[in-house]
């Protein structure tokens, strides 16, 4: 099970939150991206994951107060090689610097992403909550791949396997369960 570290501001990241600060930029997240690398060093002088695995994208952005949530959409689509996911990192753009990690989480007992093909297929959506303060206004890069489209067979029997699914041991005992609730207090 998942076990993400305390969230940590990159020095990119302060430096943006700075010019946000100063009210000359607005918070622009990007996108998330997750990765398998072992970092050696501090977290905060990280500019990027050590070994970048995939992207996901942003469904959906709101903020309420100094609360910003960020809806993704995590699958083992297209993944080749499974990997275990021991870093996190938000990206967002600087209008000097282009695209930085604002802020990055390592994961010391990290969950696996299997390859796609195997017997399991993960598809979850999740959530990250961030507090933050002066923030200003909050907008995000939304990837239209990212949305679910459901099909649905009508065929008695493409169901089927479905029992075999919903008692698996490991699986959450709700859908809350699998969120995630980060704190970013400056």
């Amino acid at each position: 099970m998942a076990n993400w570290n305390k969230i940590t501001m990159t020095d990119v990241g302060a430096a943006l939150q700075a010019k946000i600060n100063a009210g000359l930029t607005t918070l622009k997240f990007t996108r998330v991206a997750i990765g398998s690398g072992t970092r050696t060093g501090e977290l905060g002088s990280a500019t990027g994951l050590v070994k970048e695995e995939m992207t996901l994208g942003i469904n959906k952005i709101t903020q309420s107060g100094n609360t910003v949530t960020i809806e993704l959409t995590i699958s083992n689509s297209g993944v080749k090689t499974g990997f275990k996911i021991t870093e996190m990192g938000l990206f967002a753009t600087d209008p000097d610097a282009g695209e930085i990690m604002y802020v990055a989480l390592t994961d010391d007992n990290p969950d696996y992403m299997p390859a796609e093909g195997g017997s399991t297929v993960v598809q979850q959506e999740f959530q990250l909550q961030f507090t933050m303060s002066n923030t200003g206004s909050v907008s995000a890069t939304i990837n239209p791949n990212g949305f679910l489209t459901v099909a649905h067979n009508s065929d008695e029997a493409a169901h089927e396997n479905i029992l075999m699914v919903t008692t698996t041991a490991n699986k959450p005992t709700s859908m809350s369960e699998r969120g995630m609730w980060v704190e970013l207090v400056e």
